[in-house]
């Protein structure tokens, strides 16, 4: 059968530190609703009102009882702000989680495709199947061998039923190729 589509490309660092971004996409928390920071800010104030009416409270001799309301309401107005400090460092800590994620998936896809590096990798696709060729080896696959197809930003991933996953930089992929993997797809789907 005639190449519905083929397209090359050279395996680099930023190769792989795009796959790695594509995988392990980073984390960017969402800012705090108004409200939130609405109701932190009166815990402040209600932090500072209550820390002065205790002190005063202490300072005049009053008793204990009196000294009550004022005491639960700044237990209450530190323990607020504390409880979002720890929802922040767990927002950051999920940040950091990703950064190290990503470093981690890179540096393991470095470190098994290093014979690859800077070594062209050619694409073919046709109505029976698919072909990967490198340096290293000839893959050849066919469409019924497709579990799944995942659409990432910068890249497509083929993955197949052996486990293997296989990554198609998305700017090289035609709309015949792109066509022709979601059809064959579904095809299988269909089957299953």
């Amino acid at each position: 059968m005639p190449d519905i589509g083929r397209f090359e490309y050279v395996i680099t660092d930023d190769v792989l530190s795009a796959t790695a971004r594509n995988l392990v996409p980073v984390f960017r928390p969402r800012p705090l609703p108004p409200e939130v920071r609405r109701v932190l800010r009166a815990s402040w104030y209600g932090c500072g009102l209550s820390g002065a009416i205790l002190a005063g409270g202490l300072y005049t001799e009053l008793p204990d009882s009196a000294l009550f309301v004022p005491a639960v309401g700044l237990a209450l107005s530190i323990t607020l702000p504390l409880l979002f400090g720890l929802l922040f460092l767990f927002e950051r800590g999920t940040v950091l989680l990703t950064m190290v994620s990503q470093w981690f998936v890179k540096t393991r896809l470095r470190r098994t495709s290093q014979k690859l590096i800077d070594t062209t990798v050619t694409w073919r696709f046709d109505e029976n199947g698919f072909e990967s060729q490198s340096v290293e080896r000839v893959r050849m696959g066919n469409w019924n061998e497709l579990k799944q197809v995942q659409q990432l930003p910068e890249y497509w991933v083929l993955k197949l039923q052996s486990g293997q996953a296989l990554f198609l930089p998305a700017q090289l992929l035609s709309e015949r190729v792109q066509d022709l993997i979601l059809r064959k797809m579904s095809q299988h789907k269909s089957r299953s």
